[in-house]
Parts: structure tokens; C-alpha cells; sequence
């Protein structure tokens, strides 16, 4: 009896030292966010992939209409530093978002044509994928909205600016 009470200790503390220690940052947290208008006309309609990764490197990677054409892409790299980061591993700790078991939205709810997302958060070895905003709940639509807008607060204000332009210069120079 005395054998098996001292097993199930051990046991214990074997399993919390491999538990992760969400306190601290682990040295491979990355994310990848994927975003598009959803259904719209095509000079309305763009997408982006903001891809931020330990290193404190960001990629932002942005195409105009439903053009596959590599005229119509553009791909800019950033830095970050490390309280960005580290902020953003707090945010999405604090907002329970490395997790899988999302709540996905009934058909009453879908909501088509909306902006389309993905999230890749990585963290301790394992990757946890948000589902896209048209398939949530409506409250798990706004705590994923919510992050989409934390993510891109760490991108440099002129380079949100430059796209900016260069959409509104695609959709006057659009010809169907």
C-alpha cells in the first residue's frame, strides 16, 4: 500500500515537471495569422499572412483581388521587440487562446460571405489552430476578432499605411 501511494506521488511529480510553465514565454512561441475580406468584388477584396516568429521577425505578406499574378502580391519583413512578443504570448495566455476546443458556429449563425482567418498559435512544441471567424461562435468570433486586432497593433504603422495605399490604387486601377 505504502508502494503505491509513493508510485502515484512520483508519477505526479514526473507529470507536472513535463507540464509546461505557462508563466514564462517558451523560447518557440510563433503565430501565424491568415486574414481576407470574405466575398466582395474583386478590387474590394484582399488578403494577408502576418507571420511572426520567435526571432522577433515578422513577414507580412499581402494580395490584391483574387489575382494569383505576382504583380498583385507583396511581401514586406518587419521587426518586433521582445515586450511585443512577450505581450502578445501574455494576451493570448490571459484570453485562453492555446487551446483546440473551439465552439464552432451552428448553421443559424454562419455568416457567409464574412472575412475568412486562421490562427496558428505555437507554443511548448504543440500548434494550436483557430478556426476561421465565419465558423465560430458569435462569442468566439468576437475573442478571435479581438485578437486579430492585438496581432496587428505589432506592425509598424507605416507598413499597414503602405497597403493601404497601394489597395486604393489597385481598386482605381481595376479594370474588369
Amino acid at each position: 500500500m505504502r508502494k503505491t501511494g509513493l508510485f502515484c506521488v512520483l508519477i505526479t511529480l514526473a507529470l507536472a515537471a513535463c507540464a509546461p510553465n505557462w508563466e514564462n514565454m517558451p523560447s518557440d512561441f510563433s503565430l501565424e495569422l491568415a486574414w481576407d475580406t470574405g466575398s466582395l468584388p474583386p478590387e474590394h477584396t484582399y488578403s494577408y499572412v502576418l507571420i511572426i516568429n520567435p526571432d522577433l521577425q515578422g513577414t507580412f505578406q499581402y494580395r490584391f483581388g483574387y489575382d494569383k499574378e505576382e504583380e498583385y502580391k507583396y511581401s514586406e519583413e518587419f521587426h518586433i521587440i521582445q515586450e511585443q512578443l512577450e505581450s502578445l504570448y501574455n494576451y493570448f495566455r490571459d484570453q485562453n487562446l492555446f487551446r483546440n476546443d473551439w465552439k464552432e458556429s451552428d448553421l443559424s449563425e454562419m455568416m457567409e460571405g464574412s472575412p475568412g482567418s486562421g490562427l496558428t498559435l505555437t507554443a511548448f512544441g504543440k500548434k494550436y489552430n483557430l478556426p476561421s471567424l465565419s465558423e465560430l461562435s458569435s462569442e468566439d468570433y468576437t475573442q478571435m476578432e479581438a485578437a486579430i486586432q492585438t496581432i496587428g497593433r505589432v506592425v509598424p504603422e507605416e507598413l499597414w499605411e503602405e497597403l493601404r495605399t497601394r489597395q486604393l490604387n489597385y481598386e482605381i486601377e481595376y479594370e474588369e
